[in-house]
């Protein structure tokens, strides 16, 4: 996080919580309550960069690296804030203590973690062709989520007018254009029995004696369209049942690229852990498959956990969800890394055939020598 959102963000919490203790005073329970919760949602930001100790990125980082999704973010925030400050002033004066309490509710999940889970976007895809239609897409739906917003900015001025259907009617069209990608999936037809989708058992068996099954196909191309079509079916299966799937494509993965001294990699908990030797070098590897991105935190526990090995060591990170930004920046201010990332979009590229993983390896390992990036996604370099 940076020191000026840090800053700004624990100003707000602080004129909020001073108001919530005010109203509380003056017997205005339910603008106490919502200054309460206000407050709450502010800090808990706050709060966690404090708990893991992150250090924040100076003041010159705004420019250096803000995209047009951080600006995107920037504003739904500012529309978080004016609809629960509007709520705030209100909810204890107006008589539409519903209307008021929904402003605030939607102003506050604007303002929480939840916000970043809702407006979420697909990855930009591997192969070029592809790319022109996918920014249609994501300008399309920007476009779209932009408006719902809008709109229900409008509503607040209708309920606000006391034109109340106009209002309620403003509110239902752009809740539903905001959450229209999740509304998308909720109607998206499934699979047919006629086409199911390929399972990750069919792909290849589990085996945890050998890195690879005796009945899988020694052709490397049909291994890696094989193994493609087990890594789509893992990302369809369940948090229970995707460690163990995870770690058994890994098992099956490295093997095609005669790494020597490789043992079997194993899960522990939350995550895979192995190691391999690559070019006289020794790699310790972790894996996790979960949803949410690897932050700062984790770059940071593993790169410590391979420095206490042996000064020649070094350390790839595959986090198939990705990593935040913030926690790469926040990272790579620090001292120098001994590590590497992969993520879900850099294991694609190496089953479509675009680079081998040893190569993809040490490109990214160069890379790192050369601008202390733990992580450099693979299509920037090839």
């Amino acid at each position: 996080m940076n020191i000026v959102v840090f800053c700004f963000r624990a100003f707000i919490a602080f004129g909020f919580g001073t108001g919530s203790v005010v109203n509380f005073a003056t017997g205005k329970t339910n603008s106490g309550l919502a200054g309460l919760a206000f407050t709450i949602v502010i800090l808990q930001p706050l709060v966690r960069v404090l708990y893991f100790r992150q250090k924040l990125l100076p003041a010159s980082s705004l420019a250096k690296g803000f995209t047009n999704r951080r600006g995107l973010a920037w504003s739904r925030y500012f529309c978080g804030f004016i609809l629960a400050a509007a709520s705030l002033a209100n909810i204890d004066t107006n008589t539409d203590v519903e209307v008021n309490s929904l402003l605030l509710l939607f102003g506050l999940f604007l303002l929480s973690p939840l916000n970043n889970r809702v407006f979420t976007y697909s990855r930009r895809p591997s192969n070029p062709a592809a790319i022109p239609k996918w920014k249609e897409r994501m300008a399309f739906l920007v476009f779209i989520r932009s408006l719902g917003l809008i709109l229900i900015l409008f509503a607040l001025g209708a309920w606000l007018n006391h034109q109340y259907t106009l209002g309620h009617t403003l509110a239902v069209i752009g809740i539903l254009l905001v959450f229209i990608r999740q509304l998308r999936h909720l109607f998206k037809p499934g699979q047919t029995q006629d086409t199911p989708a390929p399972s990750f058992q069919s792909a290849f068996p589990h085996n945890d004696t050998q890195p690879a099954p005796a009945s899988f196909p020694t052709s490397p191309a049909t291994d890696l369209k094989q193994l493609s079509q087990a890594y789509t079916a893992l990302l369809q299966l369940g948090p229970g049942q995707k460690g163990p799937a995870y770690r058994d494509f890994l098992n099956n993965l490295f093997p095609l690229y005669d790494f020597p001294d490789r043992g079997n990699f194993r899960l522990d908990n939350s995550e895979i852990n192995g190691i391999f030797e690559l070019e006289n070098q020794t790699y310790i590897l972790v894996a996790k498959w979960q949803e949410q991105k690897s932050g700062h935190n984790d770059l940071l526990i593993f790169n410590g956990k391979v420095e206490a090995k042996s000064a020649w060591a070094r350390g790839i990170f595959i986090s198939d969800a990705g990593f935040t930004n913030d926690g790469l920046e926040t990272f790579s201010l620090g001292k120098r890394t001994s590590i590497i990332g992969m993520d879900g979009q850099d294991i694609r590229l190496v089953l479509e055939g675009r680079l081998s993983l040893v190569d993809a390896i040490k490109r990214k390992a160069r890379r790192a020598v050369e601008t202390n990036r733990s992580f450099v996604p693979l299509h920037e370099l090839i």
